[in-house]
């Protein structure tokens, strides 16, 4: 009997990816769900962000309104998997909703997709649109009245370069995972994805100029207690 590549191998497939993190959640996933009968809801993964700034696994419960008609009901994203590529933001949400359905098809309860996807991280975000259907797969992204590129802190572009590596540097590594947990809730309560990494990308430039200016170490304790405050900054760092 032949053995199948372990978890951290390369993939057979020869995507140069971890067969973990590539053809595994294929070849392992519940199947794909058939479509809600009209009048009921659907379930749709795919991804939500930019190139410039990444990609979340995103998956959308949408209503039937008429026949062959839907409206979103509302707009699950996992701010816990910042991925750099939109296929496999694309490949975890299908992962995460196939596991989730798996569920319903054993307990027979409905209502049971949303609490695993929650349980699984994902979180209700309200302000985006959606990728035209010319652009490649199911995705959504913060709406346009959001300005593109990296958001302007005030420093010279090295300086805010540096920063913001920073910020996804803790969002990556889970370090410290109040870091993410501020981003989730941050999303949940309506603020945009740029809006967010904006807003804890001030917190880190505070620190760091304080660790410089009074030559002490990093305030975890601190900055932690900042995060938990935010969207509303210290008082020394708000805007008149």
């Amino acid at each position: 009997m032949t053995k199948g590549p372990a978890r951290n191998d390369p993939c057979r497939c020869g995507s140069g990816k971890k067969y973990k993190k590539c053809c595994m959640r294929k070849e392992h996933a519940a199947p794909v769900p058939t479509p809600a009968p009209p009048g009921e809801y659907r379930f749709g993964p795919g991804s939500y962000g930019t190139p410039g700034d990444g990609f979340f696994p995103a998956i959308a419960c949408l209503k039937s309104v008429g026949a062959d008609e839907w409206d979103y009901h509302f707009l699950l994203v996992n701010p816990g998997e910042h991925l750099g590529d939109q296929g496999a933001a694309d490949a975890q949400a299908e992962h995460d909703l196939n596991m989730a359905f798996a569920e319903k098809q054993r307990t027979g309860l409905d209502l049971i997709v949303a609490k695993e996807l929650r349980s699984a991280g994902y979180v209700s975000v309200n302000h985006f649109e959606v990728i035209p259907d010319d652009e490649p797969g199911m995705g959504w992204r913060p709406a346009s009245d959001e300005p593109q590129g990296n958001e302007e802190l005030g420093y010279d572009p090295q300086a805010q370069q540096m920063i913001l590596e920073v910020v996804e540097n803790q969002l990556r590594d889970n370090d410290p995972p109040e870091t993410r947990e501020t981003l989730a809730r941050l999303l949940q309560e309506g603020h945009t994805q740029r809006q967010a990494k904006k807003l804890i990308a001030i917190l880190v430039a505070s620190e760091i100029y304080h660790m410089l200016n009074d030559q002490r170490k990093f305030d975890q304790d601190g900055y932690i207690a900042a995060l938990r405050r935010l969207p509303t900054l210290p008082e020394e760092l708000r805007e008149d």
